[in-house]
């Protein structure tokens, strides 16, 4: 079976990379909410966010696309799934996406925990 890449991302670095999310590639799907997996930032060192299969990055010089992105992983969202659900799509700038978080509470892509990129990125 060919390997199964989901894409993680570093905010402060403003990359992401393709990387396998699960040693069991038997259990693969695209609807995974966290990964058992860490990698680490191949820039910075820090540990990478989880951000699911869908996940397209704003280019680098887009702070708005990036701090809209990390808020949402922030907030419980991930990229994933076929894009095939009856909720709204994620936002892509930060004006909009704190506005989303609050009227969006049960969306199909708040599929995991909320957690603070500060702290997430120094667990090792």
């Amino acid at each position: 079976m060919e390997s199964f890449l989901f894409k993680f991302a570093c905010f402060d670095c403003r990359v992401s990379f393709k990387k396998s999310a699960t040693n069991n590639i038997e259990e693969y799907s695209a609807h995974l909410p966290e990964a058992e997996l860490s990698h680490k930032c191949m820039i910075c060192g820090n540990k990478m966010a989880f951000m699911g299969r869908q996940f397209q990055s704003p280019q680098k010089s887009d702070l708005s696309g990036w701090k809209s992105a990390q808020l949402l992983w922030e907030h419980g969202f991930r990229f994933v799934g076929n894009g095939f659900h009856n909720s709204p799509a994620l936002p892509k700038k930060k004006p909009d996406t704190l506005a989303f978080i609050s009227e969006n509470k049960d969306h199909n892509q708040k599929v995991s925990f909320s957690v603070d990129w500060e702290v997430y990125k120094a667990i090792t």
